[in-house]
């Protein structure tokens, strides 16, 4: 799906999409969890609703989802969750990699885990399946979830304000800037250039 047809869905559903959306990709279903926080960014710069909703629905897609997954983990255990992951053909390096790094970075993981591609899906579920305390776990879930929904909200919002100033920009103006910015990279390459050679004598 183009961002286009992403963005005209969105505006259809609004944050129960964006709920549906971040809550089902923490469940490692096939949703574009980040874009669809942009996207909404995006949108509430346009007046759909207020930031400080998307970043409640946004954060409770993903910690509540989070939570889901562990608790899924939990109650089948660890050996019927590889047996699961391989009818899945999830490959076991990425199980194996998981594992590894919960251990070795429990706590920093389970704050940042949200940011790594892949494993994120599978972190829940292990941390379940491996009994860590759930207390720990929905803390640190919840710090990860916030730093998470905030840093694609501002993105949005930053991506908004870009495309604005390009638009106010007019095409003579982009072809100066640009032209300026080569001149002077050549410039300072080629006085790098002569402070070189002459060192070098």
């Amino acid at each position: 799906m183009h961002f286009h047809d992403l963005y005209h869905a969105l505006a259809h559903f609004g944050l129960v999409g964006i709920f549906i959306g971040v809550f089902g990709e923490a469940l490692m279903l096939p949703f574009p969890s980040e874009t669809l926080v942009t996207l909404g960014s995006v949108a509430a710069s346009k007046g759909m609703y207020p930031y400080w909703l998307l970043l409640v629905v946004a954060f409770a897609g993903s910690y509540f989802g989070s939570l889901v997954g562990y608790g899924i983990g939990r109650l089948i255990g660890k050996a019927a969750l590889h047996q699961l992951y391989a009818k899945l053909k999830i490959p076991k390096s990425y199980i194996l990699n998981a594992e590894t790094r919960m251990v070795r970075y429990s706590a920093p993981l389970f704050v940042i885990y949200r940011f790594l591609p892949i494993v994120r899906g599978i972190i829940p579920y292990i941390a379940g399946a491996n009994l860590f305390p759930f207390r720990s776990f929905a803390l640190l879930s919840a710090i990860g979830s916030i730093l998470w929904v905030i840093t694609f909200t501002l993105f949005g919002r930053i991506l908004v304000k870009y495309v604005r100033i390009m638009m106010h920009l007019n095409l003579q103006v982009i072809i100066i800037v640009i032209f300026v910015a080569l001149i002077s990279g050549y410039t300072g390459y080629r006085l790098g250039l002569a402070k070189r050679h002459t060192q070098d004598e």
